[in-house]
C-alpha cells in the first residue's frame, strides 16, 4: 500500500478524470470530518489499545492494520470536504480490492470475532436489528446494489448517506471486520481471549485470576464489566475501600459471570456495565435474577440484548436498575427511554458527559453509585 492510486473528485463526491499517482494533500479540517479516518485514529490511539487490551496480540495487530489503512486513505484522499459513510467504504474498496466482500463474509459468520452468534465485533446484542439476526439481514442485502455497508451494519438510509462521524455501534463491526479481513490476507490468525477465558472457566471449573482484579476490603460486591481497564479508575478511587469492586476485563458471557460469583463465594452481585458491558449485565440478570442485587447501566445500547429482540425483555428484569446516560451521547434520548422500561428502574442524565461517562464525570458516577448501592447491603 506504499503507493496509492486515486482519482480527483468534484465537490459532489463523484469521480472525474483519470487516475494519477500523486497523493492529494489532506487538510486538518478534512481529516477531522472524515468518519472512517476519525474512527481509525481512535483505534490506533492509547484509548483504542486499551479498548482491545483483552485481545492481546490480536489487539496489537488490529491497531497496526488500522494505522496501515489510515495511511492508505490519507495517500489517496479525495477532494470533497465531507464524506458520507458509503463513500468511505467505497474508497476502501479502491485501496484494497475485494476487502469489503471478505469483511462481509467474516462479519456474517457465527462467532466470527467474539463468539456470540450471529457473530460480529461486539457480539449478538450489538448487531441485531428489528429483532432479527445479522446473518439474515446480510442475506437480504446481498441483492441491494452489493452495498457492503448496508449488508454488514444494517444502518438506515440516513446513516448511510450522512456526513460527519457516525457513532452507531454497527460502524465498529464494519471497521473490525475490515481489519480482520486485512489481517487474514497477511497471514494473521485472530484468537479472542474472551473465548479462551470462557473455555478455561468451563474446563477448570474456575475463572482464571488474570481475567479480573479486585479492590476494597468489604461491603457490597460491585462487578464492573468494561474492557477498558483504566476508564473506571477515577470512580474506583472515589468509592474508596468501602466497596468490594471486581473488575472483569473481557466480554462476559452469563455462564462465566456465574462461575466468577461462585469462585468468590458471593450470594449476590451488584453489576455495573458500560455499553456492551451493560448488555452483558442485562443478560446475566435475565438468566440469574436471584443473584443480582441491582444493575448500573452506563450508556445502555438501544439495540436488543436477547437473540430474538423481544421488546418486553427489559420489563422482565426485576432487579433495581440505575441507568446513567451521557448528556452528549448521540443516543442519549433513546437510551433514557430504554432505561425507563425496567420495572424498578431510575434514569440519571450525566451533565457534560458523552460516550465515556466514568472517565468524564467520575465524581458524579461515584456519587450515583453510593446513592444506589447502600453500604449496609452486603453480598
Amino acid at each position: 500500500m506504499a503507493q496509492m492510486r486515486h482519482r480527483q473528485r468534484c465537490a459532489t463526491g463523484r469521480r472525474e478524470g483519470t487516475p494519477c499517482n500523486t497523493p492529494t494533500p489532506v487538510s486538518r479540517d478534512h481529516a477531522g470530518k472524515c468518519p472512517l479516518r476519525e474512527e481509525l485514529a481512535m483505534f490506533a490511539s492509547q484509548e483504542g489499545r486499551d479498548l482491545m487490551q483483552g485481545l492481546e496480540e490480536t489487539g496489537r495487530i488490529l491497531a497496526t492494520e488500522f494505522n496501515h489503512l489510515d495511511e492508505a486513505m490519507t495517500a489517496a484522499s479525495p477532494e470533497p470536504e465531507e464524506w458520507s459513510v458509503k463513500q468511505n467504504i467505497a474508497h476502501i474498496s479502491e485501496i484494497e480490492p475485494g476487502l469489503v466482500d471478505e469483511a462481509v463474509v467474516i462479519a456474517a459468520q457465527p462467532g466470527a470475532l467474539i463468539g456470540h452468534p450471529p457473530g460480529a465485533l461486539w457480539g449478538e446484542a450489538q448487531h441485531t436489528a428489528n429483532g432479527r439476526p445479522l446473518a439474515e439481514l446480510v442475506r437480504e442485502f446481498e441483492v441491494v446494489n452489493r452495498d457492503t455497508l448496508a449488508r454488514v451494519a444494517v444502518l438506515t438510509d440516513e446513516d448511510l448517506t450522512r456526513t460527519g462521524t457516525h457513532r452507531g455501534s454497527g460502524m465498529v463491526t464494519v471497521y473490525g471486520a475490515l481489519m480482520v479481513a486485512l489481517g487474514h490476507r497477511r497471514g494473521h490468525i485472530f484468537q479472542n481471549r474472551s473465548n479462551l477465558i470462557s473455555l478455561r472457566a468451563q474446563q477448570e471449573g474456575r475463572v482464571p485470576p488474570e481475567a479480573y482484579t479486585m479492590t476494597g476490603n468489604g461491603g457490597p460486591a460491585l462487578l464492573l464489566l468494561d474492557a477498558t481497564v483504566s476508564k473506571w479508575d477515577p470512580v474506583i478511587a472515589a468509592l474508596g475501600s468501602r466497596y468490594r469492586i471486581i473488575h472483569y476485563k473481557f466480554a462476559a458471557l452469563p455462564p462465566t459471570i456465574e462461575q466468577l460469583r461462585r469462585d468468590l463465594d458471593l450470594r449476590t452481585l451488584w453489576i455495573a456495565g458500560t455499553a456492551a458491558g451493560a448488555i452483558d449485565a442485562c443478560k446475566y440478570a435475565f438468566a440469574h435474577p436471584e443473584h443480582v442485587a441491582g444493575l448500573v447501566l452506563v450508556n445502555l445500547p438501544i439495540l436488543p440484548f436477547s437473540r430474538d429482540g423481544r421488546p418486553d425483555d427489559f420489563g422482565r428484569i426485576t432487579a433495581p436498575t440505575l441507568t446513567l446516560v451521557g448528556e452528549n451521547h448521540p443516543q442519549a434520548v433513546p437510551a433514557q427511554e430504554r432505561g425507563r422500561q425496567f420495572p424498578s428502574g431510575r434514569v440519571v442524565v450525566m451533565a457534560g458527559a458523552g460516550r465515556d461517562v466514568p472517565r468524564e464525570q467520575p465524581a458524579a458516577v461515584a456519587e450515583a453509585i453510593r446513592r444506589f448501592v447502600p453500604l449496609s447491603v452486603g453480598a
